[in-house]
């Protein structure tokens, strides 16, 4: 319930809206503003409980990292709660709300904690700011204080806002929805998406402009007075002159000689002929990601009759129809890859080389370093307690760590690795709930080949990647490899950026849920997919999960990796009779094939959630990142 603001919902025409509520013609409801948001229901069903506008906000668009936006804030649950002086157990986000409403609840937050309507709304929808030479020094150290503190809730996006007192209008850092606004001599002010929208008859228009990108106007109706874009700053808290200097560590390209077999290491880390050849050798080569063809007809991880790491079970989510892609070459201007290690302390791409790993060691000391190896000879057991160790370190840390450093650099013929990827995703949630979200966490590991691998890392939880093991490798091939290597990686990330709508690597960082919650980790006694990674390793026993288990060593391999004890006795048999051919048959057929695609929506209804994940991650609908 509010105070100052009364909301009307109804599935009705505007016309409609004064006869279904008689009270809008009382003179006690005379309301000096109000925000009308019309639409139709695009990719959800009407719903009463997401018409706009909310409590605050309404909003016309997406925001393409909503994902992220809302596992920040759940990382920050605890210290956000302690300052608004409530529960810890109260939930800051409403569930099964769209991103707009959970934008809604974000900016609520941001205002019960005290902060002025144009300053909220500034942080969590900021201007492209990091790369304009031409904003005022004032403006932009408001910006570099709150960056490290919120991430953008990014997308095309029109905002109108209000907290009762102020109303406002703000368009997203692209300026892909249109917003535009006019100023009648008599006072009145109409801002909206499309021309027309009031009857100006017998007005005087003063002024008639468009918002540009990332730009905002308030409006404080009581005391008449218009904020135009130009002079919003004034509104903004300004940091004194004397704010602390923030130090960019710059890239070094040097490398880390490793005194093993790199051949050996680079087989026990997973790297294949073919990645080698065809993924790597173009980075550094021509100093960009190989060119393919469109479509990929391989068989999906879970299907595959090869051992497949853990990238592997991860596709890429792209913008939709009516969400555009942005151009990373020709809108550089607006894409940042800079990663935030503290209010003092700022990277220009997540990936560091062997100097900056240093840099870092030595500015944001102590440094709590964790191993992600473990002995050969102990197989799955050591694996699981290896991983289990890993959280119990984070867990039990002591006095705050400067920063986590994630390390497979101790491989060799006697220890193997926990997939980076896994390992990260433990570290993360752990560092999560020992209330550390804002300790850096960076990983240096020699599994890291491509942009995909950098981009999984990031969007698990690390802060910055040292691909130790591609980055020697570079130096070997080629003069300058290392510089090549690290364009060519960084070009590719702008890419994967830019295909889903995303703007900032902030944004996109912690957008993925915890590996080590879901039905593609060791939860249980079983990490088989060490095994899979590994040269060093014996190859995988016989599956005991039924007498025909060896028909599909992959699906096996998965369900008893996310359970110690067998999920169906009669798994292959039940595969066999519903998918209605053999199962022995299933590592052969491609991803696209009708006799996996028709069958499989009907078939993810049994108990076992693992079961349904396999085939659901078949059916077209990846597990996206």
């Amino acid at each position: 319930m509010s105070s100052k603001t009364v909301v009307y919902k109804g599935l009705l025409t505007p016309e409609q809206l004064p006869a279904f509520y008689l009270d809008l013609a009382e003179p006690d409801f005379q309301s000096p503003f109000a925000i009308f948001h019309q639409r139709y229901s695009t990719n959800t069903q009407p719903s009463w409980r997401l018409a706009q506008p909310f409590r605050f906000a309404a909003h016309n668009g997406e925001i393409n990292t909503v994902s992220g936006n809302r596992r920040w804030m759940r990382a920050r649950q605890a210290s956000l709660c302690k300052s608004l002086g409530v529960s810890e157990e109260t939930p800051l986000l409403e569930p099964g709300m769209s991103d707009s409403a959970s934008f809604d609840n974000a900016l609520e937050v941001s205002l019960r904690n005290g902060r002025p309507l144009a300053e909220s709304v500034a942080r969590l929808i900021p201007p492209a700011w990091e790369n304009d030479e031409a904003m005022e020094r004032s403006l932009r150290r408001f910006f570099q204080h709150n960056a490290h503190q919120q991430e953008p809730w990014d997308g095309p996006a029109a905002l109108i806002f209000s907290d009762g007192q102020m109303v406002g209008a703000k368009l997203d850092r692209n300026g892909l929805r249109p917003l535009r606004y006019t100023l009648t001599s008599d006072g009145l002010l109409v801002v909206g998406s499309e021309v027309g929208i009031t009857d100006l008859f017998g007005k005087q228009v003063v002024e008639r402009q468009r918002l540009g990108p990332g730009e905002m106007l308030l409006a404080d109706p009581a005391g008449g007075t218009f904020f135009r874009p130009s002079e919003i700053s004034n509104l903004l808290r300004q940091k004194p002159r004397t704010s602390p200097r923030i130090t960019t560590i710059p890239p070094q390209h040097t490398t880390i000689e490793s005194s093993a077999d790199r051949n050996r290491v680079m087989a026990a880390l997973g790297w294949t002929e073919d990645q080698f050849r065809m993924l790597f050798q173009p980075l550094v080569q021509d100093g960009q990601e190989a060119l393919w063809s469109m479509g990929d007809d391989a068989p999906p991880a879970l299907v595959s009759s090869l051992r497949r790491p853990l990238w592997d079970y991860c596709k890429q989510r792209f913008a939709q129809v009516t969400n555009p892609p942005i151009d990373p070459l020709r809108e550089s201007h607006v894409m940042s890859l800079n990663v935030d290690l503290g209010e003092h302390l700022k990277l220009s791409s997540p990936l560091i080389d062997a100097g900056q790993v240093n840099t870092l060691s030595q500015t944001l000391a102590p440094v709590q370093r964790i191993d992600i190896t473990f002995e050969v000879t102990g197989r799955h057991d050591a694996a699981h307690d290896a991983l289990a160790g890993l959280r119990a370190q984070i867990a039990a840390s002591g006095a705050r760590p400067g920063m986590f450093l994630l390390s497979d650099l101790p491989v060799n013929q006697d220890r193997a690795a926990l997939p980076a990827l896994l390992a990260v995703s433990a570290a993360w949630q752990s560092i999560v709930e020992a209330g550390m979200w804002d300790v850096p966490l960076i990983v240096e590991t020699g599994q890291v080949i491509d942009t995909h691998h950098v981009a999984l890392l990031i969007a698990a939880g690390a802060s910055a990647v040292h691909p130790y093991l591609s980055m020697e490798t570079a130096a070997s091939l080629k003069p300058g490899g290392v510089a090549l290597y690290r364009a060519a990686v960084e070009k590719g990330l702008r890419k994967v950026l830019a295909r889903m709508g995303i703007s900032t690597l902030a944004s996109y960082r912690n957008s993925v849920p915890s590996f080590s919650r879901t039905h593609l980790t060791c939860s249980a006694a079983r990490v088989w997919m060490i095994c899979w990674q590994t040269h060093w390793l014996p190859t995988l026993p016989d599956l005991a999960l039924s007498p025909r288990s060896s028909a599909m060593p992959v699906f096996t391999a998965f369900v008893t990796m996310a359970s110690a004890t067998p999920i169906l006795p009669n798994w292959c048999g039940v595969c066999t009779a519903t998918l209605s051919f053999p199962a022995r048959r299933i590592t052969q057929l491609c991803l696209y094939s009708p006799k996996i695609v028709r069958p499989l929506p009907f078939a993810t209804c049994w108990r076992s959630r693992t079961v349904s994940l396999c085939l659901w991650m078949t059916s077209k609908r990846k597990l996206h990142y």
